[in-house]
């Protein structure tokens, strides 16, 4: 059961951790767009005992009709990380309602279809309640600026360490030559993600590193659950792409159940990971990563035909680290964790979830 929330004052709000992101200004956004249309909107926020930050709310209607909406801001939001605001959603009380900068045409009927609210920036949104129909479409988003870019830990070469120290906690304190190594980018790449992770409050450096050269210091990673998440929306977008993703269709239903894929190079992910990771998943799509160069064997022994709408799919592997024994054969459980939510499928949604509990969330809760 929830932990008991209690009131935080807007100005202890607007001063918190997700200001940072621009969490605060969107929300704030998001009511001034109900006002706009005459519906009445309040935004409040809580903080849950147990959890860092806080939770926003936005009460919508009058008196005892109103009704609180759990509300998750999303920039950036598609179909690929739309899994992973939904899942934040199932994790509070009551109605979820998500706040995005826009909404696409496609994603507003996905969203009405699953009878999720939305209100985007751009000034399109619904709500269904009692004595409540707001559906407002065809707005477009301002021109994002030419050179606007995501942040650079957020690109492809970011992302690559950003995983391999969600992965691999210690490399925040290894030099930049194993932190590359691990992550397999360019030694100058790690310099400036490391610095940006240290601006964005990620990364905090303490004492002089024993033993170290020169003024290295100790450093520790914060705010582990944020990162993760930012990594996770960013994923799908930003470096799985440039994975190289190729599609086939398996002749024999099943073939994968048998199969040693280290034999192969290669390292279960999606579905079929999360099925041996929690005994819950039935696995439709057959993800695989390639981490070694023996991709063409597994063609020969179990005949993977070419075809863009096949239910198996292969890409390159981007992290240079060992799985634990217990792990062998299976992609590192974040990826996992990714993967499934990028599907946007209730099934892989709870999947996701379990996924989560067993193999990412820290033991004390406090991530």
């Amino acid at each position: 059961m929830p932990a008991p929330a209690t009131a935080i004052p807007l100005r202890a709000r607007e001063r918190a951790g997700a200001q940072r992101y621009g969490e605060a200004a969107m929300l704030h956004a998001a009511e001034a767009v109900l006002r706009a249309r005459g519906v009445p909107a309040k935004l409040e926020f809580t903080h849950r005992a147990g959890r860092a930050g806080e939770d926003a709310w936005l009460r919508i209607g009058h008196g005892r009709s109103a009704v609180r909406y759990a509300v998750e801001a999303a920039r950036g939001l598609a179909p690929g990380t739309l899994g992973g605001v939904l899942l934040k959603l199932r994790d509070r009380e009551g109605k979820g309602l998500i706040v995005a900068d826009y909404v696409t045409p496609a994603l507003a009927d996905t969203l009405r279809d699953r009878g999720v609210a939305f209100v985007d920036l751009a000034g399109n949104a619904w709500v269904q309640q009692a004595g409540i129909v707001l559906q407002v479409a065809g707005k477009k988003p301002q021109r994002p600026a030419a050179d606007a870019r995501p942040a650079r830990v957020l690109q492809p070469g970011g992302l690559r360490i950003v995983f391999a120290l969600l992965c691999r906690p210690e490399l925040v304190n290894a030099t930049v030559r194993d932190i590359a190594k691990a992550a397999g980018v360019a030694h100058g790449t790690v310099g400036w993600v490391l610095r940006d992770l240290k601006k964005m409050g990620h990364i905090v450096e303490l004492g002089r590193r024993p033993g170290a050269r020169g003024r290295a210091r100790t450093r520790r990673l914060e705010q582990r659950r944020r990162l993760l998440d930012l990594w996770v929306q960013a994923y799908p977008g930003q470096l799985r792409p440039r994975l190289n993703p190729r599609r086939f269709q398996a002749t024999q239903p099943g073939w994968w159940r048998t199969a040693d894929f280290t034999r192969y190079g290669l390292a279960l992910g999606g579905e079929p990971a999360a099925e041996r990771l929690t005994q819950h998943l039935k696995p439709e799509t057959i993800t695989l990563y390639a981490v070694g160069g023996g991709e063409r064997l597994v063609h020969q022994d179990h005949i993977l035909l070419n075809d863009a709408k096949g239910d198996v799919e292969i890409l390159d592997a981007f992290w240079n680290f060992a799985p634990p024994d217990e792990l062998r054969g299976i992609v590192p459980p974040l990826l996992v964790y990714a993967d499934l939510l990028a599907t946007g499928d209730d099934r892989c949604i709870e999947a996701a979830r379990l996924v989560y509990d067993r193999y990412l969330a820290r033991p004390d809760g406090k991530d």
